[in-house]
């Protein structure tokens, strides 16, 4: 009788919830909730939207919202099975399509079950089905939520350009409803993608977006993760000036939040940077101010701090102070009773006196750092003397021990000490064995320095004999004609001849000096250092001045192609010597006709630049092509200088670490490619 009051009682209720419904705007959503809201128990709950959903089928509207509200109640409890089923009440219901907004939301909650179940095709397939029907009533809302949801599977598949064409379609949908906060934080979850997909250029973009809207918003910790991602993708890019302005920004934001942490360790970042584009001062006091952030509690990181500074310090020739830093260090290790800590400080303090001479304090330290690995294989040694595998029997008082002695307990003994030698003799072995591949090892490396020693010796003799042969030879024939000359000068008496004769003994003196000159540049070229700074290779062109309209070039068709990716950091001096000396050499050994031409293409990305240099000229005989780089080898038999260029080029680019190919035919042209790596 009572179950049959409570029926009546909920039915009356459900009756009067409808009646409310139609007296209200959002009457539905205020009754219906507000009593769900109300019932105290989950049983209560349970009971007055089943009810919903048995006497409510005829009114579509409001059967849909119970189901819809009892699913959201058996995800709570992560009854998913349930849920599920309840949903389709939804997705089969006949009438579904009449409220395309609910049926919208039953296909969303369905895929988010299957994504949780790791279900992804099938939760793709729902939010498709969801975006439509949102699409088809224009609720930008959830077409953008919809997107989102979908680009996550998609980034999950590692299928980036997708996800952030999702992304931003959602990204536009935030923007037209005016919804900042949203539009802000998928900005940044749009450079997050792009920056996973390495389309660097369009995380930046994005990450920058986002970085204005969260500084409007004063959210610090999200301008620091942005800042963050920012300056990963300057230093992949090599961008370091940008990465040098970001750290700072990072800086002074943990300084404003009291981040002790996060700040030290952002400063190591931008030391670290400084150091990198050889500015070791900067690096040295940006260190410094680090350290003193760093909490002394944190000791690996002050450790590993203090090594850093006394590098620093040793860049900055302050002896001094580099070996106070690693004193510190090495305190520290003590300190902790850091065995291996200990070890590594030691080893770089024997380093550093080694360094200056001062061998008997490199052998106190390497003494220290010896006899702490001895005492650490001793105790490895003793663990295994003691292992859970030894036996010994318990012997009652007054018994005899031998008399007493349990045979098995003889086997077992005997079984662990020969265990136990084995260990022992295993590890004496593998020392062994490491100690002569090390000896083998040291004594390859002794074997191959004095064998390239060797052979640069060799090398600089016979270069050295070259030298002296070729110039007295070279010298010697305009020398001979000048001599000539001279004779025919003292017996002529017609001005005409005079002046011809002095014009050619002009010609044989300045022969002369572009042999020395070049001379000279050889031997400056071998000793100088390369000064390394960021190259423009436009400026190089510009300073060059060959162009297809200038002077030197006499007629020839000069193109010029550059294109710099990244930046490219090497000596641009030693990179004009490359250019100058193959450019001069297309124009010498042109064939002189209107179709002469000389092809520059130049290319850099963050591992390095190729230079390409090609020409349809008089090529480089075959039997010479190999020796061409030699000194005072001549490309062809017509050569009016003194073998000399190609080989300047050869000196310049070893200096820069380039590696030169040369493909040429004689008649045919020639193309010079060099590959030159970043130095920076």
């Amino acid at each position: 009788m009572a179950k049959k009051r409570n029926h009546i009682f909920t039915f009356l209720l459900v009756t009067l919830t409808f009646l409310v419904s139609d007296f209200t705007v959002f009457g539905f959503d205020y009754s219906l909730k507000d009593e769900l809201q109300s019932r105290r128990t989950l049983k209560d709950k349970y009971f007055y939207l089943d009810s919903l959903i048995t006497y409510t089928s005829e009114e579509q509207s409001t059967y849909f919202e119970a189901v819809l509200l009892k699913f959201e109640l058996l995800r709570q409890e992560k009854k998913d099975v349930q849920a599920l089923n309840e949903l389709k009440k939804i997705l089969e219901n006949e009438h579904s399509s009449n409220h395309p907004e609910l049926l919208g939301e039953a296909y969303l909650h369905t895929s988010e079950i299957y994504s949780q179940d790791k279900s992804y095709d099938l939760a793709q397939t729902y939010l498709t089905e969801a975006y439509i029907i949102f699409d088809g009533i224009n609720a930008i809302n959830q077409k953008a939520i919809t997107l989102v949801k979908s680009a996550k599977i998609h980034k999950r598949d590692k299928n980036y350009s997708l996800a952030l064409k999702y992304l931003k379609q959602a990204h536009d949908n935030y923007l037209e409803q005016g919804k900042v906060i949203e539009s802000i934080e998928l900005a940044k979850e749009i450079g997050t993608t792009a920056y996973e997909a390495g389309e660097f250029k369009e995380a930046e973009k994005f990450f920058t977006s986002s970085l204005s809207g969260f500084r409007q918003l004063n959210d610090t910790i999200e301008q620091m993760r942005i800042l963050e991602s920012l300056s990963t993708i300057y230093g992949f890019e090599k961008r370091f000036q940008e990465k040098i302005n970001t750290e700072k920004k990072l800086i002074n934001l943990c300084e404003s939040a009291f981040a002790r942490e996060k700040t030290a360790k952002h400063l190591i970042q931008l030391s670290n940077t400084y150091g990198t584009i050889g500015r070791n001062r900067d690096a040295l006091k940006t260190q410094e101010k680090a350290l003193r952030y760093i909490n002394e509690k944190y000791f690996d990181q002050r450790y590993e701090a203090l090594l850093r500074l006394s590098e620093l310090y040793q860049l900055n020739e302050r002896g001094t102070d580099a070996i106070l830093a690693l004193h510190k260090a090495n305190n520290l290790a003590l300190n902790s009773e850091n065995k291996s800590k200990i070890i590594s400080s030691s080893k770089v303090i024997a380093d550093f006196y080694k360094a200056r001479g001062d061998w008997e304090k490199a052998h106190a330290y390497l003494s220290i750092s010896d006899s702490i690995s001895r005492s650490l294989l001793e105790t490895k040694i003793r663990k295994l003397e003691n292992s859970p595998y030894t036996y010994a029997p318990t012997i009652k008082k007054g018994e005899s021990s031998v008399a007493k002695a349990d045979p098995k307990w003889l086997l077992n003994g005997w079984k662990t000490t020969i265990i136990t030698l084995s260990i022992s003799l295993s590890i004496i072995l593998v020392f062994v064995i490491y100690y002569i591949r090390k000896r083998k090892k040291i004594r390859q490396i002794l074997e191959w320095k004095v064998y390239k020693r060797t052979k640069e010796l060799r090398d600089l003799n016979s270069e050295l004999n070259t030298y002296i042969y070729k110039s007295s030879h070279d010298l010697r024939n305009p020398l001979t004609s000048i001599k000539s000359l001279i004779t025919l000068l003292k017996s002529e008496t017609n001005p005409a001849q005079l002046l011809k004769y002095t014009t050619l003994i002009e010609s044989c003196a300045n022969q002369m000096d572009e042999i020395l000159l070049n001379l000279s540049r050889a031997v400056d070229y071998k000793k100088v250092e390369p000064k390394i700074e960021q190259v423009n290779f436009s400026d190089i062109k510009n300073n060059l001045n060959f162009t297809s309209n200038s002077d030197k070039t006499k007629g020839l068709e000069i193109s010029w192609h550059i294109r710099e990716k990244a930046p490219f950091f090497s000596d641009p001096s030693l990179i004009g010597v490359i250019l100058k000396k193959t450019i001069l050499n297309s124009m010498q050994y042109r064939t002189g006709s209107s179709s002469d031409y000389c092809k520059i293409s130049i290319t850099t990305d963050s591992s390095g630049a190729s230079v390409c240099i090609e020409d349809n000229g008089q090529g480089i005989a075959k039997k010479v092509k190999d020796s061409v780089f030699d000194m005072f080898v001549k490309g062809t038999h017509k050569s009016k200088g003194a073998g000399l260029g190609l080989y300047l080029v050869k000196i310049a680019s070893d200096k820069l670490r380039g590696k030169i190919s040369l493909e040429s035919e004689e008649s045919k042209g020639a193309k010079l490619v060099f590959n030159l790596p970043n130095l920076a």
